[in-house]
């Protein structure tokens, strides 16, 4: 019976595309419940967008993250590290939507912002 099924994927390498972004959402290891309805990805869990505006790729890491892919939608309520090159913000959850521009959304946040440093003009 497929609607109570499940199964555990080692190293699974989830990839998204749309005209302009990827992402790749990669984990140690995820379990599928009722098929592909949705995938509940454990450990070292990796989110890598790259963009064609931005030069660095930019990373969300947490511990778990379940994804759905039907609406193509994510949401985790552990905490979450998002990087890009020497900046870094930390929050406690995210709820992203990978069909609707990657709109994502953390809560609870702080950050450490490094800007890069200005060329001289002349």
């Amino acid at each position: 019976n497929i609607s109570n099924e499940k199964n555990i994927i080692y190293a699974p390498n989830i990839e998204l595309h749309t005209d302009k972004d990827s992402w790749v959402i990669q984990a140690m290891y995820a379990k599928t419940i009722k098929g592909y309805d949705s995938i509940e990805l454990h450990k070292n869990v990796r989110i890598r967008h790259d963009d064609e505006k931005q030069s660095l790729p930019s990373y969300l890491i947490t511990e778990q993250l379940t994804y759905f892919p039907k609406t193509q939608q994510a949401f985790t309520k552990k905490k979450v590290t998002f990087n890009q090159g020497e900046n870094i913000i930390h929050s406690k959850g995210m709820q992203a939507d990978f069909a609707n521009c990657a709109h994502i959304k953390l809560g609870k946040v702080k950050g450490t912002y490094h800007p890069s440093p200005q060329s001289p003009i002349g």
